[in-house]
């Protein structure tokens, strides 16, 4: 995975000093343009039109009480010179004319009327009489909402092309982003400043306006060609760059000079054309990443994006016009569908790395819009509520930090920390895990169960490959992760069910789970070193104590009887020994033993003994741990001891079979059988549950016909593995 460092930018400049002097700079423009707005001559007088005519929206701001909302203004006159107005005068965008004469004569039009605007009086002719009012310099009060909302959305546009071309100045895929952004926000200047004016600019000044608008149209639709080219894969090895750009400014220059036959053809024909090439493009690279899910990833993105933002405006824009109607919305709301275009690709590059910006360029993004608000609240509630500068300083402050930043960290817990829910819901099953795991075996599968909760990945498994880090894959889709003291690797793919990739955020959670059970796990072995520890001083004691004694009584000849009991002391003494060792033996042998002991046993008392053991038990050769063996042998021991003391057996049949992964033991004593309903538990009765519960068996007893009493154990066979 690829890091992007924070000096990976212009040299001698860290990302923020960059993004502070961009910020300046948009500042600056931001500053000219709104100069320039303010120099133009205002009447005071908000216009609308109405079936081919113009008229006043709302009362005039002068006190002529003439001028009241919906009269209609028929001409205007300065210096014995006339001009007829007509609803085309306040035409939003040039462009809407068909044809290239009609927007030259629009252009001559809206110069004759500027001159007028510029004397010292002027006259409106309404349909009731003559008005005369005196222009002046604009007011901040006098610049209508369009035009803020225009700025702001060719501000953000630079800014996030420019913050993106940053990080990655020598990406040609984030060249084009960075020229889609800075020359949108060439095409947004100047429509913001000649679609908000209040009747009439200079023609020659507009005309230049709105040819840098048609500039700044071409090249984003050369440069959202271009990045859909090349990203997630160039289509082709040789990518035909300059070919788009040329392209676009040869359209350009030929709509400039007028050489298309109308303007249908040389804007809107033209950009139709683009986006449907955008649409065929987008479909080549889907389907050229149908095995690749990063890439598809992308190409859904940049498809909200292009719905939502260019194809937005091109249908509410450039198609009405064709069909001979008017624009569906006014083109400065309409320029605010480009923000989807913004929105979309930073949620693309916290969710899915588009470009490899990773957080860096949503970090540089929060730090400027959160210098914005401050702000703009400043200046609203200044010249928005005419309160002084201190105050309305306090307020914006206050503001932003009881509504803006609560809002944001809610917004980042939402959106932008998924996990964090996840991670709350997993503590409780991290602790629980670590509480109750017995073993290291039991911590892997608990971390395990844990990271699979966590980051919900459709497909996870467990390889016996070393690795000492934790470690992204694939572009996102894999995170590998080492467990069991670095021996195995948890191998997680597709995220969130597949919904996203891993990032650097998931690396740190998962290591901060991993070093949790990785203590734990160093507890267990220092747990289990005591518990060895204290295991072979307590054999060792038994060994040193006991064992001599119990070899000493079996050696002596004229004590059958106790060497007898010391033989079968000395068997019980092993097992006990054994296990806690914990080492395995095989069943087989573990039977054979036994069998000389019960078998010994039997002869003493005369007993016929009949010991079965069914060819599965010999076959499969399964093991027994030490407690096991200990307690099963105890079993087997009192079973029989209780048929021969107490059930007067003459005869007494083992067997041992398997089925089912399940050991079955069957011991039938034919003497005095009596109902096991009427026994009243003593020891060793007790003695037998409480050993068979240890090994999770379940037993019975049961009388037959003939005085047989029949004890029978079904035990799972991994309760007798260790």
């Amino acid at each position: 995975m690829t890091q992007v460092s924070e000096k990976n930018s212009a040299a001698g400049f860290t990302p923020y000093q960059l993004a502070s002097l961009m910020l300046a700079v948009v500042i600056l423009i931001n500053v000219v343009i709104i100069d320039f707005k303010l120099s133009q001559p205002y009447l005071g007088l908000t216009l609308s039109t109405d079936n081919g005519t113009l008229i006043l929206a709302s009362d005039a701001t002068s006190t002529n009480s003439a001028l009241t909302a919906g009269i209609r203004i028929m001409a205007i006159s300065a210096n014995g010179e006339r001009i007829a107005l007509q609803a085309s005068d306040l035409i939003e965008e040039p462009d809407l004319f068909p044809t290239y004469e009609e927007y030259n004569a629009f252009m001559r039009k809206q110069s004759d009327i500027y001159q007028l605007l510029n004397s010292s009086r002027i006259t409106l002719e309404t349909e009731t009489g003559q008005v005369t009012l005196e222009p002046r310099k604009g007011a901040l009060q006098d610049i209508s909402a369009l035009f803020w909302i225009q700025l702001f959305v060719a501000d953000i546009s630079l800014l996030a092309g420019m913050s993106a071309w940053q990080f990655r100045r020598h990406d040609l895929v984030v060249k084009q982003y960075a020229l889609m952004g800075v020359f949108l926000a060439v095409t947004i200047w100047p429509a913001a400043i000649y679609s908000t004016r209040e009747l009439a600019m200079d023609g020659m000044v507009f005309h230049l306006l709105s040819r840098i608008n048609h500039l700044g149209t071409f090249v984003v639709m050369a440069a959202l060609i271009t990045l859909i080219w090349l990203h997630p894969k160039a289509l082709t090895k040789s990518t035909p760059v300059r070919f788009f750009y040329a392209l676009m400014l040869t359209l350009w220059l030929l709509d400039v000079l007028q050489w298309f036959p109308d303007q249908d053809t040389g804007v809107r024909l033209t950009a139709l054309l683009a986006l449907s090439g955008c649409l065929l493009l987008l479909f080549l690279q889907w389907r050229k990443s149908r095995s690749n899910l990063v890439d598809r990833r992308s190409i859904q993105w940049f498809s909200l994006m292009l719905v939502l933002g260019c194809a937005v405006f091109t249908v509410v824009i450039f198609i009405p016009p064709l069909l001979g109607a008017g624009p569906l919305l006014s083109q400065g709301l309409a320029f605010v569908a480009f923000l989807t275009f913004y929105f979309s690709l930073a949620i693309g590059v916290v969710y899915y790395r588009l470009f490899d910006l990773d957080r860096w360029w949503f970090n540089i993004w929060l730090w400027l819009i959160v210098g914005a608000i401050v702000t703009v609240l400043d200046i609203v509630l200044i010249y928005g509520l005419h309160l002084s500068s201190v105050v309305s300083l306090w307020l914006a402050l206050a503001i932003a930090g009881w509504l803006y930043f609560p809002l944001r960290q809610w917004l980042l817990q939402r959106f932008l920390r998924p996990n964090q829910q996840d991670l709350n819901n997993c503590l409780p099953q991290v602790v629980r895990g670590i509480a109750t795991a017995d073993s290291e075996e039991d911590l892997t599968h608990s971390c395990r169960q844990c990271l699979s909760a966590l980051f919900r990945p459709l497909q996870q498994q467990m390889e016996e490959r070393p690795s000492s880090r934790i470690e992204i894959l694939d572009q996102g889709l894999q995170m590998a992760i080492p467990i069991h003291a670095n021996t195995q690797t948890l191998q997680l793919a597709y995220p969130g069910q597949g919904q996203r990739l891993f990032r650097h955020e998931d690396r740190v959670l998962a290591d901060n789970i991993v070093q949790l059970y990785e203590q734990a796990r160093l507890a267990i072995q220092a747990r289990e070193a005591g518990e060895q520890e204290e295991r072979e001083r307590i054999k060792q004691d038994i060994h040193d104590s006991l064992s001599g004694r119990l070899l000493a009584i079996m050696h002596q000849q004229n004590e059958p009887n106790s060497a007898a009991l010391a033989r079968q002391a000395w068997r019980e003494l092993r097992d006990t020994l054994a296990a806690m060792e914990g080492k395995n033996a095989p069943l087989v042998h573990v039977l054979s033993q036994w069998h000389s002991d019960i078998q010994r046993q039997c002869e003493q008392d005369d007993t016929m003994l009949d010991w079965d053991i069914t060819n599965p038990v010999r076959d499969e050769a399964p093991e027994i741990g030490g407690l096991q063996r200990l307690h099963l042998g105890q079993i087997v021991r009192e079973v029989t001891t209780n048929a021969l003391r107490h059930g007067k057996a003459h005869h007494i049949r083992v067997h041992f079979d398997m089925a089912d992964n399940h050991l079955q033991l069957k011991i039938t004593s034919q003497g005095q059988a009596t109902d096991p309903q009427q026994w009243q538990p003593g020891r060793g009765l007790l003695h037998v549950q409480s050993r068979a519960q240890k090994l999770d068996a379940a037993i019975g007893w049961q009388t037959q016909s003939d005085n047989r009493l029949v004890f029978t154990l079904n035990m799972p066979l991994q309760a007798a593995l260790s």
